[in-house]
C-alpha cells in the first residue's frame, strides 16, 4: 500500500493511516517518533493530523515512546495509537498484560499498535560518526532497504553501503531479537516484498482490521511483488538470533523465567553480571 505522503518512508502508510484515523475520530492521539535530525528522534504524543504528518519518515534510533505513557495524557485522550519497533510493542503488551495498581501508566489507553519491521536500531551518536567518516560530510536523511543503508544530503544520495558494515553502531540487544515483523502488533508495516514507494502491511488482529477498514480506501494498493520475502526474512532473522541467544522464546511468550535466563546465559559473553556485595540477598537472587 501507499499513502502518498511526501517525505515519508516507502509511501507513508503509517502516517496516512494514523492521520486518517485521527480525522475520523477512531483515535484521539498517536504516539509517534519524530526526527530531530537524520540520526536522532524523540517521542511525541501527536493530537492533530498536522503533528502526525510532520513526524513522517523513519529514524533508526530508540526514542523510548513508552516513557510518555508514564505521563498523564491531556484531558479527552481516551484512545491512543502507538507506533513502535517490535521490542517496544512487546514491552507495551507486557504492561497491558500485567497491570499493577501502583504503576502510573496510560498503557491501557493504547487501543491500536502499529509495529515497524526492524532488524536493528542504532546508537545515534555511533551511527552518526560511522556515516560521517564514510561521507566526509553531514547528511540529513538515512534510509535502510534491502539490507543496505543509504545516506542523503539535500535530496542527493551520498552513500550506499551494506547495513552489516555498521554493526558496531547497532544496539547490542538487537543481535538477540527474533521478532523482525512485530508479531504482537495490531498492524505491522515494512518494505519487505513491496515495490519502491510502497509498504507491506500485515493486519494481525481484529483491531488492526477494523482500523484498516476505516480508511483503507484512501490507499493505493498493489499485490506484493515478492510474497515470500517476509517469511524468508523472518526465518533468517530467527536463525541469526539463535546464534547469540541461548533462549529462543517466541515474542508471544513475553516472559522468560529468571532462573532459566541465568542458566541459559551462564558461560557466555552475555552472562549475568554479579551484583555488588553490599546489595541484599533478595537483590542478588531476584534482580
Amino acid at each position: 500500500a501507499s499513502g502518498l505522503i511526501a517525505g515519508a518512508q516507502d509511501g507513508g502508510v503509517v502516517t496516512a493511516l494514523l492521520s486518517g484515523l485521527l480525522r475520523a475520530g477512531h483515535i484521539d492521539a498517536a504516539l509517534v517518533t519524530q526526527r530531530r535530525d537524520a540520526f536522532e528522534g524523540e517521542a511525541l504524543l501527536a493530537t492533530t493530523p498536522e503533528q502526525i504528518e510532520a513526524a513522517a519518515g523513519s529514524v533508526y534510533h530508540q526514542a523510548n515512546p513508552l516513557a510518555l505513557l508514564g505521563v498523564p495524557p491531556p484531558e479527552g485522550i481516551d484512545s491512543i495509537a502507538m507506533v513502535g519497533t517490535p521490542c517496544q510493542i512487546a514491552a507495551l503488551r507486557m504492561l497491558q498484560k500485567t497491570p499493577w495498581r501502583y504503576r502510573r501508566s496510560a498503557a491501557h489507553l493504547v487501543t491500536l499498535t502499529v509495529g515497524l519491521f526492524c532488524t536493528r536500531s542504532f546508537s545515534h551518536s555511533a551511527l552518526r560518526a560511522a556515516v560521517t567518516e564514510r561521507t566526509g560530510e553531514q547528511v540529513d536523511r538515512v534510509d535502510v532497504r534491502d539490507g543496505r543503508l543509504s545516506a542523503s544530503r539535500d535530496g542527493e544520495r551520498v552513500m550506499v553501503a551494506p547495513v552489516a558494515d555498521f554493526r558496531a553502531a547497532a544496539l547490542r540487544g538487537c543481535d538477540e531479537c527474533s521478532d523482525l515483523t512485530a508479531e504482537l502488533a495490531d498492524v505491522a508495516v515494512g518494505n519487505l516484498g513491496s515495490a519502491r514507494g510502497y509498504s507491506t502491511v500485515l493486519l494481525r488482529t481484529p483491531a488492526g482490521e477494523e482500523a484498516w477498514e476505516q480508511i483503507g480506501e484512501a490507499f493505493e494498493t498493489l499485490p506484493l511483488t515478492d510474497p515470500a520475502a517476509v517469511p524468508r526474512a523472518e526465518e533468517r532473522n530467527r536463525r541469526e538470533a539463535r546464534r547469540v541467544r541461548p533462549i529462543a522464546a517466541p515474542p508471544a511468550e513475553l516472559r522468560i523465567g529468571y532462573v532459566e535466563h541465568l542458566e541459559a546465559y551462564s558461560a557466555t559473553d552475555r552472562s549475568h553480571v554479579a551484583s555488588p556485595p553490599h546489595r541484599s540477598h533478595h537483590y542478588r537472587t531476584s534482580c
